[in-house]
């Protein structure tokens, strides 16, 4: 999951602060980054919005294997 602890380190946000920007919850977050929680294709969307992510929707995730 660190592809998307780096994304959102790379763009200077906080979880809290990608919180704000996405509407999902800074814990889920920081589960979905430590490998903890599988978001949901929704909540994936929303970060990749907040994020302006243009790769495939999985790409934040990393390897999930």
């Amino acid at each position: 999951m660190r592809t998307l602890e780096s994304e959102r380190r790379k763009q200077g946000y906080s979880l809290r602060g990608l919180q704000a920007a996405s509407g999902v919850n800074k814990t889920t977050i920081n589960q979905i980054e430590r490998g903890r929680f599988l978001p949901s294709e929704y909540q994936l969307a929303k970060l990749a919005s907040a994020l302006r992510w243009e790769g495939e929707l999985s790409g934040l995730l990393g390897d999930v294997s």
